[in-house]
């Protein structure tokens, strides 16, 4: 068996991530694919527009042998926090060979240095990093202007954009694992990862994908989408989910902490707390709140990962020093993905979850506390009816999803 691992949040599914899935496995010569997905809240600090079982059945009908869910404590956190997680579970499953994702270099003999560099960072490179971030440099423009100046004979294609920025984090985890994994990479074409405009006739970004559906219907998308992502969209969903739809539960738990309780939560420091008890009073959406707050200082994502910390109950104590993911949860497979976990079980250093019962594990439960606070406004966005104590507790009840 040669398996490959991916790390995606298909939100939703789209062609780009058909090509992506296509391209990995003529790079790696893998027989199967595994994917390691995000839950119901994502790196950006946003809910999915669906749920992460929904999210996993596209994926498995596009091409995908098996979804485990990346836990919540990772995957709503900055990218290195983000692809530690990821590569934790595939290294630990002990029978994943090779990961592949997306760059916009395309140069994993690039990525490969930098990340040497960034495992052995000197006391001027961190001293760098962190004189540019507080004059308000976000943390990728940051590292990419401490990298130049202290190595400037670095290749020059290497910009920080997103995907080269999550490319080098998996390539710094694997590093920090000591994981045999090997990595590749493919060069992202088309759409740009936080493109908002579509200018490609089949290729267009999550992104825009999502603010089309926003602006119109999800016939919209068509061009952009396999048909099995449309079907499921519309046969399951009158609409999706989006930050603004959890006001009222954000707000109820914003409006009686103090700017020093803030600061007990993940993400939040003095300034960003101060700014957020300042203004959550008067700001009638989330959106408009994150608007107010936003300045040079803060990014609009940093605030909105700042907020699903706060929604999800992620304090600091809890989360100062993250360990490798303690378990493996299943949300579906395929017939090889079928074999391929028989095999992981045997090989596997940490527990594999197919059916979920009372047990709990390090960090666990935060991804049912998100399930069951997603739920909570699902249910107004589903056109099928399932009761709510039925939505809230499918993390016990519902089994992996088989294709």
């Amino acid at each position: 068996m040669n398996a490959t691992g991916i790390i995606v949040e298909y939100n939703p599914f789209h062609n780009g991530h058909a090509y992506h899935i296509e391209k990995s496995k003529q790079a790696t010569n893998a027989d199967t694919l595994v994917a390691v997905m995000s839950g119901n809240f994502l790196q950006r600090g946003e809910p999915a527009i669906t749920d992460k079982w929904t999210r996993a059945d596209m994926a498995l009908r596009a091409g995908v042998d098996i979804v485990l869910e990346l836990p919540t404590v990772y995957a709503t956190q900055n990218a290195q926090v983000f692809a530690y997680g990821a590569i934790s579970i595939l290294h630990q499953l002990g029978c994943v060979n090779s990961i592949c994702f997306g760059s916009e270099s395309g140069s994993i003999d690039a990525l490969d240095k930098i990340s040497s560099i960034l495992l052995n960072e000197s006391k001027d490179f961190k001293h760098s990093i962190k004189q540019q971030m507080q004059s308000g440099v976000s943390y990728p423009k940051a590292m990419e202007a401490a990298l130049l100046a202290e190595y400037p004979d670095l290749e020059s294609n290497i910009r920080l954009q997103a995907n080269n920025t999550l490319g080098l984090m998996y390539m710094l985890a694997l590093k920090q694992l000591e994981s045999s994994i090997t990595p590749y990479t493919i060069k992202r074409t088309a759409a740009d990862y936080h493109a908002t405009t579509i200018t490609d006739k089949a290729i267009a970004s999550a992104t825009a994908i999502r603010k089309l559906i926003e602006t119109e219907t999800f016939d919209a998308i068509a061009p952009y989408v396999p048909g099995v992502t449309l079907d499921i969209l519309r046969t399951t969903y009158k609409d999706i989910l989006t930050l603004d739809d959890f006001r009222n539960m954000l707000f109820s738990k914003l409006y009686p902490l103090k700017a020093s309780d803030l600061q007990c939560y993940v993400d939040i420091d003095k300034g960003l707390a101060t700014r957020i008890t300042k203004y959550c009073k008067n700001a009638p959406t989330v959106s408009s709140l994150i608007s107010q707050i936003k300045c040079k200082n803060y990014t609009w994502t940093r605030i909105q990962r700042a907020l699903i910390h706060i929604l999800l109950n992620m304090m600091k104590k809890d989360l100062e020093q993250l360990k490798p993911a303690q378990y493996a949860r299943v949300l579906g497979f395929n017939a090889k993905g079928q074999t391929f976990l028989q095999q992981a079980k045997k090989s596997s250093s940490i527990p594999i979850i197919t059916n979920w019962g009372r047990e709990s594990f390090l960090y666990s439960d935060y991804d049912i506390t998100a399930t069951r606070i997603y739920s909570l406004i699902e249910q107004q966005r589903r056109k099928n009816e399932i009761s709510m104590s039925g939505l809230v507790n499918r993390d016990f009840t519902l089994p992996p999803i088989r294709f």
